[in-house]
């Protein structure tokens, strides 16, 4: 079959990349597998969470959560609840944003930031911090570059992230057409210099001998709009790597991961049977798949592992793939 992992997205990367270095390295050696649990084992009787999920679930809920829980509703006698009389079981929450580009991008900044704490006008209307007792947050599709946004930005507030803060944070430039970003003349020059950008670096993946397509494509020209590499006087230029080298799996080394001050962030993607690519038709018993920071590199080694192209390549169950990024299409 052919999985599609949604756009994924990383910032607080150094400017040295270029946008070639968007090709894999291959035929690197994988990570003992006993020092990094990425599949987990289970049958229908006994089902549990990865090991990194639940004790991250574990320190938030004991550290964090009850903390943020009498923060927004303090003793909650004014609304008919005592906190003391949970004894520590509060509810457990999740907050999940679907898709629709950048439909479902905007609308779910704008309600995150309606349920933030950190927005002053919703935390005095009660609203604003339901999103800091929340374990989970997950996306889909185009709720996907607004969650893995937030998560690999170091958790900023949505209104910081989407507009900037005039320092680390450029903002998103969603003013700026996808495909067309100067205007409806494709042959203008920054036209011209914005799709030959893209086109560089997915070249760059396939004289590496791995399979490109449109979805590398369409994820090259999301990261020139969401990340954080990208700025309006370097839109057009190559002066950085335009996304390249900010990776999903890099999400538990920023310090808001590390101290659990953000929910656990959880990425959902449908799957096609392969040869089915010429239908946008997923069909409702459709294979879903749900991708975690720790867990995401287990799908790079199942893109190689069982791959008879990446075979040839001399890639065996002990080699893996670096930087094999952005929006995934691993065949497995």
């Amino acid at each position: 079959m052919t999985l599609f992992l949604p756009f994924l997205l990383f910032a607080s990367v150094a400017a040295q990349y270029s946008i070639t270095d968007y090709a894999p390295t291959i035929n690197a050696p994988c990570p003992q597998a006993s020092n990094n649990v990425l599949v987990r084992s289970f049958t229908p009787q006994t089902q549990a969470l990865n090991t990194q999920e639940g004790s991250y679930l574990g320190a938030r809920e004991s550290n964090v959560i009850p903390a943020a829980w009498s923060d927004w509703v303090g003793n909650s006698s004014s609304i008919g609840y005592d906190l003391a009389l949970f004894n520590g079981s509060l509810p457990r929450i999740g907050i999940a944003v679907g898709g629709q580009g950048y439909r479902a991008a905007q609308f779910g900044a704008g309600v995150l930031s309606a349920l933030d704490a950190r927005n002053g006008t919703a935390k005095s209307l009660g609203t604003g911090g339901l999103l800091q007792v929340a374990s989970y947050l997950a996306g889909s599709s185009g709720g996907s570059w607004l969650t893995a946004s937030l998560m690999l930005n170091d958790w900023p507030s949505p209104s910081t992230l989407v507009y900037g803060d005039g320092r680390a944070l450029s903002g998103w430039m969603l003013d700026l057409d996808l495909v067309a970003p100067s205007g409806v003349n494709l042959g203008d020059t920054d036209n011209q210099a914005y799709w030959g950008s893209i086109l560089a670096s997915v070249e760059a993946k396939a004289n590496a001998s791995i399979d490109t397509s449109i979805t590398d494509l369409w994820g090259r020209a999301l990261s020139y709009h969401f990340l954080n590499q990208t700025t309006r006087n370097n839109f057009y230029t190559n002066t950085t790597g335009h996304g390249v080298g900010q990776l999903w799996s890099q999400i538990p080394l920023s310090p808001s991961y590390a101290d659990q001050s953000m929910p656990f962030p959880i990425i959902a993607a449908d799957s096609l049977p392969s040869g089915s690519e010429s239908t946008p038709v997923v069909s409702l018993d459709s294979v879903v798949y749900e991708a975690s920071a720790p867990t995401f590199p287990s799908f790079a080694r199942l893109a190689h592992s069982s791959s008879s192209h990446l075979s040839s390549l001399g890639l065996g169950i002990h080699h893996c793939l670096l930087w094999f990024r952005w929006l995934i299409q691993a065949r497995i």
